[in-house]
C-alpha cells in the first residue's frame, strides 16, 4: 500500500525529523573573596559574585516537512532566531569578631548585602516564506524575506538589599544564647512598603553540665538540653511585577497604542511568618540512645495573594497582603547505635504531627459579583472557591418597573443591595438581604509555614 502523505495533504514524518535546532550557551560563574584580619579576633570578609548566562538558537522548517510540500524547495520554509542574556550578581561585607575570656565566649556578627537577579533581556525572530533555497539554514535577511515576529522583552530585576546583625554568647557551654536582626528591603513590594524587620532569638541551657546534675552520678544519663526559640521570617515568593500597574502595546483605529493591563499595588509587602520553638534533647548510655522532642507553633501574617478587586476597576485581581494562618506540633525523634563494632546497626524513628488553622481570610466584602438566576445572588469572590459564601435574596427584593434593583447602600463597610418593597416610599427601601450570613469560612488552602532557622533566618 502506498504512503498517505505520497497523496494527500500531509507531511512526511520521516523529513520532520530532519528540521535543524541549534543552541549555543554560555554560562560564567565567578566568585571573589577577600578577608582581612586588622586586629586579633576581627575579621572582615567582603565576598562578591557573578552568574552569567548567554544564549543563542536558531532553527529551520524544511518545505518538505510541510503539507505544501510539493511547491519544491524553500517555498514554505521557515526560520526562527532567539538570544538572551541573563546577570545575576551579589556583593556582602561581614565583620566578625570574637572574644574570648574565662569561661565566657561572646561573638558579634554585622553585615549588609546586595543581590541582583534577573538582569537582562530576551529578543526573538522568525522568518516566513518564501525562501531562496534551502542551502543556508541558519542565514537569514530581513532585506529578502518576511519577518514573521520580531520582539524584544526587557527582563524585570529582583534587587535585595539587607543589612544584619547578629550577638552570640556562651558561657562554660551551659548558657548559650543568641539573637539576631535583619532589615532587608526588595523591589518586589510596593513603594510604601518595600523593607521589613525580622528578629530572631534563640536560648538554650546544658543541664548535663550543672553541678546538682552531676552529683545524681546519672552514669547512664549522658545529655540533658532544653531549646528555646522565636523568629520571623520573610517571603517574596510572587511576580517581580507583582506591585506595579503595567501597559501592553496594542492598536486603536489603526494606530499603535497602549492599554492598562494590570493594577498596582504601593503597600504591598512581606510575608511574614513568626516562629515558636520549644525543645528538650537526651542521650544515654554513652549516647547510643539519642531522643529529641520539639514543638512549635508558626503564625503566618499578611499572605501574599492575587485579591478579586471590584469589576468596576475593570480588572478581576490585584495583589495584595491579606489573611492569617497557623501551624501547630510537634516532632519526635529517636536514634539509636544498636551494634558499634566491625559489623554496625543504626535505627531512627520520628514522629511528625501538624495542625493547620486558617485564623482569618481577610476582608470578604473585597469583592462581589451578582448574577441573575431567578434570584439576585451575591457571590463573595474574595474568598476561596471551596469556600464561596451566597446570600440568597428573597423574592421580594425584586425591582419595580422603571427602577434599578440595587442601590447605594452601605453596612459596615461594604456595599449592599436595597429594595424598594411594594407600598413602600421611595428612598426608604430598607435592607433585603436574607439567608446566610454568619461568619466567613475558616477553610482554604494553607502552606506548613517556612521552617527556618531563627538566628541565622534572612527575611527572604
Amino acid at each position: 500500500s502506498a504512503y498517505l502523505w505520497a497523496y494527500s495533504q500531509m507531511a512526511n514524518p520521516i523529513k520532520k525529523m530532519e528540521n535543524l535546532r541549534r543552541d549555543d550557551i554560555l554560562r560564567l560563574m565567578a566568585k571573589g573573596y577577600v578577608k582581612v584580619t586588622p586586629i586579633e579576633k576581627l575579621d572582615i570578609e567582603l565576598t562578591g559574585s557573578v552568574n552569567y548566562y548567554d544564549s543563542e538558537g536558531m532553527s529551520y522548517n524544511y518545505t518538505a516537512n510541510d503539507i505544501n510540500w510539493t511547491q519544491g524547495e524553500g517555498a514554505y520554509s521557515s526560520g526562527g532566531h532567539s538570544t538572551g542574556k541573563n546577570w545575576n550578581t551579589l556583593l556582602q561585607a561581614i565583620v566578625n569578631y570574637e572574644r574570648t575570656f574565662n569561661k565566657h565566649t561572646a561573638n558579634i556578627m554585622l553585615g549588609t548585602s546586595s543581590e541582583q537577579t534577573n538582569i537582562g533581556f530576551n529578543t526573538n525572530q522568525t522568518y516566513n516564506r518564501p525562501f531562496p533555497n534551502d542551502a543556508l539554514q541558519y542565514t537569514f535577511s530581513q532585506a529578502t524575506m518576511a519577518v514573521g515576529t520580531s520582539s524584544v522583552s526587557q527582563l524585570t530585576p529582583l534587587k535585595l538589599a539587607s543589612f544584619f546583625g547578629r550577638l552570640q554568647y556562651n558561657y562554660d557551654n551551659r548558657y548559650l544564647f543568641s539573637g539576631s536582626l535583619r532589615y532587608d528591603g526588595c523591589s518586589i513590594f510596593g513603594t510604601n512598603n518595600k523593607w521589613g524587620v525580622f528578629p530572631a532569638f534563640s536560648a538554650g541551657w546544658n543541664i548535663s553540665r550543672e553541678t546538682f546534675f552531676t552529683n545524681l552520678n546519672l552514669h547512664w544519663f549522658n545529655n540533658l538540653k532544653l531549646r528555646a526559640s522565636y523568629g520571623a521570617t520573610g517571603n517574596n515568593a510572587i511576580s517581580n511585577t507583582a506591585a506595579y500597574a503595567s501597559l501592553t502595546a496594542g492598536s486603536y483605529a489603526g494606530y499603535p497604542s497602549y492599554y492598562a493591563n494590570s493594577l498596582g499595588n504601593a503597600d504591598l509587602g512581606w510575608e511574614k511568618t513568626y516562629s515558636t520553638d520549644l525543645a528538650v534533647d537526651m542521650s544515654f548510655l554513652d549516647n547510643r540512645i539519642q531522643f529529641s522532642f520539639d514543638w512549635y507553633t508558626k503564625k503566618t501574617t499578611n499572605l501574599l495573594y492575587s485579591i478579586p478587586s471590584m469589576g468596576a476597576s475593570g480588572f478581576s485581581k490585584v495583589w495584595g497582603n491579606m489573611g492569617e494562618i497557623k501551624n501547630q506540633g510537634f516532632d519526635i525523634e529517636l536514634n539509636t547505635i544498636n551494634l558499634a563494632g566491625e559489623f554496625k546497626w543504626n535505627t531512627s524513628f520520628n514522629l511528625s504531627y501538624n495542625k493547620n488553622k486558617v485564623i482569618s481570610l481577610g476582608d470578604a466584602r473585597v469583592a462581589r459579583a451578582w448574577q441573575l438566576s431567578g434570584r439576585f445572588q451575591p457571590v463573595h469572590l474574595a474568598l476561596p472557591a471551596d469556600v464561596q459564601r451566597l446570600h440568597r435574596l428573597s423574592a421580594c427584593c425584586a425591582p419595580p418597573p422603571g427602577r434599578s434593583h440595587l442601590r447605594a447602600g452601605r453596612r459596615r463597610g461594604g456595599i449592599y443591595p436595597r429594595c424598594t418593597r411594594p407600598g413602600q416610599a421611595a428612598g426608604g427601601g430598607a435592607a433585603c438581604a436574607r439567608g446566610a450570613g454568619g461568619a466567613a469560612g475558616r477553610h482554604g488552602p494553607a502552606g506548613p509555614g517556612a521552617a527556618a532557622d531563627p538566628v541565622a533566618a534572612r527575611g527572604k
